[in-house]
């Protein structure tokens, strides 16, 4: 499942492990964690004060084959419940659940996008490296603006 900033958080199960019967656990605190792993001042407050396992579900809708794995593997995506069998409400799917259904109360459809981003370098390796900035981002050349968010 993905953390709160969109990394990957999860457990490596071996298929003859792996279960139905809903035992996977991970803490809660795992989302009321910052970019660089440290814990925010208002930590106590977002999650319960023994920092409780959630519960994850498995959804067979998001199951993949992992391409690049030497041995056949397979990722799928979880949900997260609390204790008591409720979504919990950090968990950035239910999160997202709630915002498409305020958007649906108001008749509205939202339009979302990934955000892509790439570097864009020289076919040309240098003996330094393999590949290199092209020469117009080289500091000599390097334009003072970018439109790289530009609409037009």
């Amino acid at each position: 499942m993905p953390d709160i900033t969109g990394n990957a958080r999860g457990k490596i199960i071996p298929a003859a492990k792996f279960s139905h019967d809903y035992g996977t656990r991970l803490p809660e605190g795992i989302f009321a964690t910052t970019v660089t792993g440290e814990y925010p001042d208002n930590y106590d407050e977002l999650v319960s004060p023994s920092d409780s396992d959630m519960v994850l579900r498995p959804d067979p809708d998001t199951v993949r084959m992992v391409p690049w794995a030497t041995d056949p593997t397979a990722q799928i995506i979880h949900d997260c419940y609390s204790k008591d069998g409720k979504p919990h409400e950090l968990a950035p799917r239910n999160v997202l659940r709630r915002i498409l259904d305020m958007y649906a109360g108001i008749g509205l459809s939202p339009v979302i996008a990934p955000e892509l981003e790439f570097l864009w370098s020289s076919a040309t390796p240098t003996r330094t490296s393999r590949c290199s900035h092209p020469p117009a981002a080289t500091a000599a050349r390097r334009p003072r603006a970018s439109r790289i968010q530009s609409t037009r």
